[in-house]
């Protein structure tokens, strides 16, 4: 499996949800979230994303766009053969989010994904954009690819 997939995977993910949370404005228009993902490594002058087994690869879901939801779930599904999601000691994802609270955070072996269901209760501030999520996930020793 190509990593330059998995990446690619997680943004269809995520542009999938992008489609599926809305809020409807009293004239009925429809708003959407609009997702981005970045990664810490870099792509080659082909576009190719070269990883080995044991890097460490930050993933970045960023919120660009937000008509004001206090409720939501993401599911970022990866390519398990490829990357494993990095936990603690007592098996728990490792995540950062600042600007919403994260309610739970559990990963899922069928499909592989990590679900993310989050909450903010301040009215004046459903509109975050930003960093929603930074998830870590250690590329499997068996790995060879871009």
């Amino acid at each position: 499996m190509q990593f330059k997939r998995v990446l690619i995977s997680l943004l269809v993910v995520v542009l999938l949800f992008s489609m599926t949370v809305f809020a409807a404005s009293a004239t009925e228009t429809v708003e959407y979230f609009e997702f981005a993902v970045e990664t810490n490594f870099t792509a080659d002058s082909e576009g190719k994303i070269v990883v080995k087994g044991g890097d460490e690869v930050e993933v970045t879901v960023k919120i660009d766009s937000n008509p004001g939801v206090a409720y939501f779930q993401v599911d970022l599904v990866y390519d398990s053969e490829a990357v494993t999601p990095v936990t603690d000691a007592e098996g728990k994802l490792v995540y950062t989010s600042d600007l919403y609270d994260v309610k739970r955070a559990s990963i899922h072996d069928e499909p592989s994904k990590i679900e993310i269901v989050t909450e903010l209760w301040n009215p004046p501030e459903l509109d975050k954009t930003g960093d929603f999520v930074t998830l870590k996930f250690k590329v499997n020793d068996s790995f060879k690819g871009t």
